[in-house]
């Protein structure tokens, strides 16, 4: 049994709110142009104004009229996993440029994962580098 999955079964039940990975090339559009998100696993996606912007069952998101509004991301598998990302469509092309990709933020918990898993790997180097000195001594 690994750190990791002693940490799932012991915070498993408490990760209600838990945020799930998106990414989006843009999140400034012009009308008519689209952009794709991009989710860490099988997802919903939502918009909070379809005046402004829509988004289909993809992820695909076309701007629809100048405006600001977002899209919500829902797990398929843990309704409770979302994340969302905000846009802004324009009229004009010389507004939208290439926006720095959006990723949601980890939860604590996730973090906490990552880094075990760094120092699971770093023990095991370890490991593996006190045998081979031990089988050059022998």
């Amino acid at each position: 049994m690994t750190i990791k999955s002693i940490l799932a079964r012991l915070f498993g039940r408490y990760t209600k709110g838990k945020t799930m990975n998106v990414s989006v090339p843009l999140t400034t559009l012009i009308i008519g142009g689209t952009t794709l998100i991009t989710a860490s696993e099988a997802a919903t996606f939502a918009s909070s104004n379809d005046a402004i912007l829509t988004v289909d069952s993809t992820g695909l998101v076309t701007g629809v009229a100048d405006g600001s509004g977002s899209v919500v991301a829902t797990s398929v598998a843990d309704t409770t996993q979302t994340s969302t990302i905000n846009f802004t469509v324009t009229a004009s092309a010389l507004s939208a440029t290439a926006d720095t990709p959006v990723v949601a933020q980890k939860t604590e918990l996730e973090k906490l994962e990552e880094l075990i898993e760094k120092l699971e790997l770093e023990t095991l180097k370890e490991i593996k580098a006190g045998i081979a000195f031990l089988k050059a001594l022998v």
